[in-house]
């Protein structure tokens, strides 16, 4: 997977940085065109997907992006979630759309969690109108987080069995377990069962 410009001399090319996460997002909103980001052992890249600039890079942020989600709120851009090597999940959103190829992306909000992330899932999981962002971790912790502000809404106890899937069910997110155990957790007190 190359995109058409791709030129190894100017050393942004997706063989650059071996892939590790895709994402394609409409990072300006539904009525703009669509951009992918890849996450690779040193950077998160993006580039555009659609629009008169089909194919070109569009910027770059530093780190070793392991997995990417995204959350589209009622009003505005999405919001993009991206979960380092390091535990670090840090929250992005496109600033405004510049005339030329520039993707620029803020961070409004990281959060250190100081374990390695092993599953990633965000959007509105308890149908409450406000999105979340749940990370699963190879101690087989799960962590949501307020998907526009960061702040923790849940932290789960370890298994011992790292998380390897996350799927909404209802108001209550199953997580899959390596050794084969699912879980169930939500967002309220006492919320936790496992299977």
């Amino acid at each position: 997977l190359v995109p058409s410009d791709y030129d190894n001399d100017k050393n942004q090319g997706l063989n650059i940085d071996s892939p590790q996460a895709l994402l394609v997002a409409e990072l300006f909103g539904a009525k703009d065109a669509a951009s992918f980001l890849v996450g690779g052992p040193n950077h998160l890249a993006a580039y555009w997907a659609g629009g008169p600039f089909v194919g070109q890079f569009g910027g770059r942020k530093a780190g070793s992006y392991l997995h990417l989600a995204s959350y589209q709120p009622p009003e505005g851009a999405p919001y993009v979630y991206g979960a380092t090597d390091l535990g670090t999940l840090i929250a992005y959103r496109a600033a405004p759309r510049r005339p030329d190829e520039v993707i620029a992306l803020d961070s409004p909000w990281s959060q250190y969690t100081g374990e390695k992330p092993t599953a990633l899932w965000a959007g509105d999981s308890d149908g409450d109108g406000d999105g979340e962002v749940w990370l699963g971790t190879g101690s087989g912790t799960v962590l949501a987080y307020g998907a526009a502000t960061g702040e923790l809404l849940v932290r789960s106890a370890a298994t011992g069995s790292a998380v390897v899937g996350l799927a909404r069910e209802g108001s209550r997110m199953l997580v899959a377990h390596g050794d084969g155990a699912v879980e169930e957790v939500g967002l309220g007190p006492g919320a936790t069962d496992e299977q």
